[in-house]
């Protein structure tokens, strides 16, 4: 019945792989590159990654091969293509086909990263291509099933992600396992003792959270797992257990075979080992006071003074407000709402300066900078396109979107002045009286914290890597968070030394 069914599989999936096209442009201008293992083809608007990737793929398939134990016996297609507006890749073994969507490319999303990021994007693809190509079939065979002869596609969902994003580490030195948010994912997990089954992670489309993240999340910590208390060696000694037998072995046996005990049992380690990483940890003993509590999402808090928090509050059942509360008498004040704001907001006198959401019409949307008058109730569209501000002195500094960038700007009496222009700008911060202006920029493969300053016209890197939440502290200090030692901890830099204080301790 196992190899009827197997049999049954394998012509289901020729007739698929018969009647699937890719949507590639057959209009675009498309030109390739040959390398030993590789067949690269781009369009014009893609050359410049073309001549990326020509320089690394050779590199990455020897790593990847090495550490598989198995090289493929045909070339590998990579597709380099500009549909779409967000970075994304796919693997397709049966056609041995890498395709890669060219765009920009948040670190926040699947780095940091230490190499280029195409090494991590081609990296974790390839991984997908090895592994599921490999076979035991004799070679007149596969000259006859070509791709049809591996079990790859049998593989568990969560095995195949998460394999391809500890490859991101192993051989790119980044990646999501670098990543803080997969820590608070499993931290998650952890607080409330409830982490997915593995049939649950086998399905990339499980409704549970964190829903088609399971794979990529759990799969690549198990994964790391597996490596660092048995060895990389043993997870070798699986895959090649699993497509030895072309039919009778599943996954389970042959897991079972290398570790010496079921998946199960190995699974349920994992999770005692991250709740003890997480939950097992000394705290020092800290005092807090909770000021505001409930359902909902509050962002942005910032003092108005010694006595009144200023913070924006969405409770999602109804419109998003700017408040004030009273830390002495506890009553609550809400200075503005609007159904349509973004978070970011600055009181400067009876000026209240905010984001907000507009739809131009069906196709076109952008956020404008607002200026609402606590007294007079009236609010005025100071501009449009904004991403991000901050108010000092009267003058205003912004983030605007354009085309191909974006520009960091001055405003000051209706007149408005680029200071730079970066891939990304965000999160800015301006102290005038000290002639600092701090902003998180991503260009050129570059991404970090910076501070302009705002008399010489010059920009000095603070640190590399994911950072948020910015602010001053002071006239000689900036606070922020940052993922460091893949968790996000707060940080304050001091300007006069140079210096660097960590101010949480999560582990």
């Amino acid at each position: 019945m196992k190899r009827l069914a197997y049999a049954t599989g394998l012509l289901c999936l020729l007739l698929l792989q018969m009647a699937w096209a890719y949507p590639f442009p057959h209009d675009d201008q498309w030109s390739s590159y040959e390398t030993q293992h590789f067949n690269i083809y781009f369009t014009p608007e893609t050359r410049q990654v073309a001549d990326r990737a020509y320089d690394l793929v050779e590199p990455i398939f020897r790593k990847v091969t090495t550490f598989f134990g198995y090289v493929p016996q045909d070339k590998v297609d990579l597709v380099l293509t500009h549909v779409g507006d967000s970075p994304n890749g796919y693997a397709d073994f049966f056609y041995q086909l890498i395709a890669i969507q060219v765009a920009p490319i948040p670190t926040s999303m699947l780095g940091p990263f230490r190499e280029d990021a195409l090494d991590n994007l081609i990296t974790h693809e390839l991984t997908h291509i090895v592994q599921m190509n490999m076979n035991s079939t004799p070679p007149l065979a596969y000259s006859l099933l070509k791709r049809l002869s591996s079990k790859g596609y049998l593989y568990p969902h969560y095995i195949l992600e998460g394999q391809a994003v500890y490859a991101e580490k192993l051989f790119s030195n980044g990646g999501r396992l670098y990543n803080s948010s997969f820590n608070e994912q499993m931290m998650a997990f952890a607080k409330y003792r409830h982490f997915p089954r593995l049939s649950q992670i086998s399905n990339p489309r499980m409704l549970q959270w964190p829903q088609g993240n399971g794979p990529y999340i759990v799969g690549a910590e198990f994964v790391d797992f597996l490596a660092q208390r048995y060895g990389r060696e043993k997870i070798i000694e699986v895959y090649h257990a699993f497509v030895d037998e072309i039919s009778s072995v599943s996954f389970e046996t042959a897991f079972q075979s290398a570790f010496g005990k079921p998946l199960r049992v190995v699974y349920d380690e994992f999770q005692d080992h991250v709740s003890l990483k997480y939950l097992s940890l000394p705290k020092e003993e800290t005092s807090e006071v909770r000021l505001v509590t409930g359902n909902g999402m509050h962002l942005n808090p910032h003092w108005r003074d010694d006595t009144y928090l200023l913070y924006f509050s969405n409770e999602f059942n109804r419109e998003s407000a700017i408040r004030q509360l009273d830390t002495i008498s506890g009553e609550l004040t809400t200075l503005f709402t609007s159904p349509l704001m973004l978070g970011k907001f600055k009181l400067v006198d009876d000026l209240l300066y905010t984001l907000r959401y507009f739809q131009r019409d069906l196709y076109r949307d952008e956020s404008q900078l607002v200026a609402y008058s606590l007294s007079s109730k009236q609010e005025v569209v100071v501009t449009g396109g904004v991403t991000d501000f901050d108010v000092s002195n009267k003058t205003i500094y912004m983030v605007k979107a354009l085309p191909t960038c974006d520009v960091l700007l001055k405003m000051k009496d209706g007149n408005a002045i680029s200071l730079l222009r970066a891939e990304y700008i965000g999160h800015i911060g301006v102290s005038e009286e000290t002639g600092r202006l701090v902003y998180v920029m991503r260009d050129h493969g570059k991404n970090g914290l910076y501070w302009f300053d705002l008399r010489t016209r010059e920009s000095h890197e603070v640190a590399e890597g994911s950072v948020r939440d910015v602010s001053f502290d002071g006239d000689d200090s900036i606070v922020f968070v940052a993922d460091h030692e893949r968790l996000s901890q707060l940080f304050r830099y001091r300007f006069s030394s140079s210096s660097f204080e960590q101010l949480t301790q999560e582990a």
